[in-house]
């Protein structure tokens, strides 16, 4: 069955076809990169410097002091508890969730709205084929201009055709 097969058989006036992305599908690939190679927005405190041999939570790492990151955007959006990871294991001292892929030289939920893995759906939309046998897909603009499929995080209690569906009609 094509994909454009597919989305007929779906009966829908549109086509959503759903990518979830995970922390998880990276463990899969391969463990957490070098800590002093990973990015932060410039909004974000440094991290604190986490060699290789101390990435796994399994190795006892005394001095880690974590610095605290977490956007403005989030700290009045409770956090859920729900998890889409295996259960994950909680700091003694401050109680928020351990990283399930090790340390990274930070804590609290950065700019994301949940500890872990944020769930998200994007619905990529085709029309087609057209007469020259290519396809229109919908794209919406970002507010710092970039192009990208409609999308966004899960809502609690949402699954991903009901973001996908709250997306395309914004």
């Amino acid at each position: 069955m094509t994909p454009m097969q597919a989305v007929q058989h779906m009966n829908l006036d549109i086509a959503p076809r759903v990518h979830i992305s995970t922390v998880k599908n990276f463990a899969q690939i391969g463990r957490l990169p070098s800590v002093s190679l990973v990015g932060h927005p410039e909004s974000y405190p440094m991290r604190f410097p986490v060699p290789d041999r101390f990435i796994s939570w399994n190795v006892a790492f005394d001095q880690y002091a974590p610095s605290f990151a977490e956007s403005e955007s989030c700290v009045e959006v409770p956090s859920s508890s729900e998890s889409y990871e295996e259960p994950v294991s909680n700091d003694p001292e401050t109680q928020l969730p351990h990283n399930p892929a090790g340390r990274t030289g930070l804590i609290g939920r950065g700019a994301l709205w949940s500890y872990g893995a944020n769930q998200a759906a994007d619905a990529v939309v085709l029309r087609g084929p057209q007469p020259n046998g290519d396809y229109k897909v919908l794209l919406i603009e970002r507010d710092h201009g970039s192009l990208a499929f409609p999308g966004g995080f899960l809502d609690p209690g949402e699954d991903q055709k009901d973001v996908m569906l709250r997306e395309i009609a914004e």
